[in-house]
């Protein structure tokens, strides 16, 4: 569980990017 929210967190950090 916790990779999936590190990988949710990435993805939103790209978006904002």
């Amino acid at each position: 569980m916790t990779i999936f929210l590190f990988i949710l967190s990435l993805h939103y950090k790209l978006c904002s990017l």
